[in-house]
């Protein structure tokens, strides 16, 4: 336990592919997916590249022989191909990132790479529910440099665990703190059902009655993740560790708030968060 400080700076390039929800222009493929959702990137979806130059620190006072530095960039692939980013019914996300960490105050490089991919399956509507989606995300992650040495001061090329490769928090494990597993390399599974009740009261309550609210969303999750030192099938599916909860969302403005209740382990987290876990 120790006093300290920390933050980031990012600054986000994205180019929009010319291809499916792309061909009409950057701006274009902002509006809602209008087209029939299929598989085929060159007529479904909009596909982006971007690249993230970023600096990160963390100082703690009672361990100050720790990393307190990472900068570097990433440079992201991104396929979304879902009807909607907000309240998704069909289609999919795909992303493929890479990160690589610079030297910093005599800590030597390294490098990261992470694949992320989610589906999305509508069940339909009955008598109580405007709809119901089966949603899924798998996540798997390594750091390739973790077992290089530098020459020259005999350190490994890994990335301070704030920088790092980790499980926990409000997307990921969400039965634990953030940030609570860190390591080498991490697999997560996560699945949802999510239903949106035809019954609406938010919209004529205090507050809520000052703005658009169009839908509000349950859900039911259980997720399975681990984080090792070796990348391995073997030791990334040993001893997983578990979360399920439940979860109420809601849609203001075009902003989703969204609050989960996940048990993990011998604890619980609440967390309030904008926007889906995936």
């Amino acid at each position: 336990v120790s006093v300290g400080d920390e933050g980031f700076s990012k600054l986000h390039i994205k180019y929009v592919l010319p291809i499916g929800g792309g061909v009409n222009g950057a701006a274009a493929s902002l509006a809602r997916k209008k087209n029939a959702i299929n598989w085929n990137p060159l007529e479904s979806g909009v596909t982006t590249l971007s690249l993230t130059p970023f600096n990160k620190y963390r100082e703690l006072e009672a361990l100050d022989y720790l990393p307190d530095e990472a900068r570097g960039f990433e440079f992201a692939s991104n396929w979304d191909n879902r009807d909607s980013a907000n309240n998704t019914s069909e289609g999919g996300q795909t992303n493929l990132r890479f990160t690589r960490g610079l030297e910093s105050n005599d800590d030597p490089s390294w490098f990261m790479w992470e694949f992320e991919q989610s589906a999305f399956m509508s069940l339909g509507s009955n008598a109580w529910f405007e709809n119901q989606v089966v949603a899924a995300n798998f996540y798997i992650a390594d750091t390739p440099s973790w077992n290089s040495v530098d020459d020259e001061n005999q350190q490994y090329h890994r990335p301070p665990t704030f920088a790092g490769i980790s499980l926990g928090g409000f997307d990921r494990l969400r039965g634990y703190n953030s940030q609570q597993f860190t390591g080498r390399s991490a697999v997560n599974y996560a699945l949802e059902y999510r239903m949106t009740p035809r019954w609406q009261p938010l919209q004529n309550l205090p507050v809520f009655n000052l703005y658009d609210v169009p839908w509000w969303q349950w859900a039911l999750l259980i997720e399975a993740g681990n984080v090792t030192d070796e990348f391995t099938l073997d030791d990334l599916h040993k001893d997983m560790k578990t979360s399920y909860g439940v979860s109420v969302r809601f849609e203001v403005e075009d902003i989703v708030i969204r609050s989960d209740f996940v048990s993990g382990g011998d604890e619980s987290q609440f967390w309030v968060m904008v926007n889906q876990p995936f």
